[in-house]
């Protein structure tokens, strides 16, 4: 996920020190959830999962004015075409525990949340 440019949106001026605008050894990442709730995410790039859904949730808005297919279908097709989409549904399908996989994700989403 990381390697990918159409997934995350990481660049080179985030992994410099705000101040010395020197390199950093680690990039920090959000350990913080809802009301500021410090928590570890048990599924990596969680929080990318979140926007991308935050970010189709409205587009899926206007467009289910237009079709009579359930909102529900319409946000997981749109879902499904993202980089970021194909890319856990190939993980996901791989997987030995399919379902752990989201119960991992909804852990993360409920602690960004609420």
């Amino acid at each position: 996920i990381a390697a990918n440019d159409k997934v995350i949106n990481l660049h080179y001026e985030d992994c410099l020190s705000p101040k010395k605008r020197s390199l950093r050894e680690k990039v920090p990442v959000q350990t913080s959830g809802y009301d500021g709730q410090l928590f570890q995410c048990q599924l990596p790039f969680s929080w990318l999962i979140r926007e991308l859904v935050d970010k189709l949730w409205q587009e899926v808005k206007v467009v289910k004015a237009h079709t009579s297919e359930a909102f529900q279908e319409v946000l997981r097709n749109a879902f499904d075409e993202t980089e970021l989409g194909q890319m856990l549904s190939k993980t996901t399908k791989s997987c030995q525990d399919p379902a752990e996989v989201m119960r991992r994700y909804l852990h993360d989403y409920v602690l960004m949340t609420h």
